[in-house]
């Protein structure tokens, strides 16, 4: 988990923005998941 919350950090506005957006076209089961972690871990991060 920390590996992960480092590389959230690590992103800058834009990558994050890039990401979600490559991320919700090639959306699947398995990567709803994965991003829904990406979007709570991003969600705690800009609260800290």
């Amino acid at each position: 988990m920390d590996n992960l919350l480092n590389l959230v950090r690590s992103l800058t506005a834009k990558e994050k923005s890039q990401f979600t957006k490559h991320a919700r076209q090639h959306l699947t089961e398995k990567t709803r998941e994965k991003m829904l972690l990406f979007r709570l871990v991003n969600q705690q991060l800009r609260g800290r």
